[in-house]
């Protein structure tokens, strides 16, 4: 899987003569890249997330990249499926910023919420 977005606007919409306009605080560039394999009754996947610098209302928000990984094992045991998955999310726990843009005076930037996680997730299929 690969993706790539690219988004650039301008300040056509600009009100009030602020500065401030659609588009502006949106990274002009993503991409995603990943792949998924199963063997059997394991699979693995891993994803690459790239989010492109961008302005936020005070100084520029740098980019930042992410790594996920996930591997599932499924099995049957008395007639039930189940699957055993572990999730890696932001392996190399990067901050990821975003633009405060609903203030614009006080913060620039603030944290997606998100740093490294690691989740065990049991499904159970009857």
């Amino acid at each position: 899987m690969f993706t790539y977005r690219y988004i650039d606007g301008d300040n056509g919409d600009e009100m009030n003569n602020d500065g401030n306009y659609n588009f502006k605080y949106v990274p002009k560039h993503n991409m995603n890249f990943g792949i998924s394999r199963n063997f059997g009754a394991v699979g693995i996947s891993l994803k690459l997330s790239y989010i492109g610098e961008t302005e936020g209302p005070n100084e520029v928000i740098n980019a930042s990249t992410t790594f996920d990984a996930s591997v599932n094992y499924s099995h049957e045991a008395e007639g039930i499926k189940l699957v055993h998955s572990v999730y890696a999310k932001n392996l190399t726990d990067e901050l990821v910023l975003v633009p405060e843009f609903s203030r614009r005076k006080t913060i620039n930037a603030i944290s997606n919420g998100f740093g490294r996680r690691i989740v065990y997730n049991l499904s159970v299929e009857l």
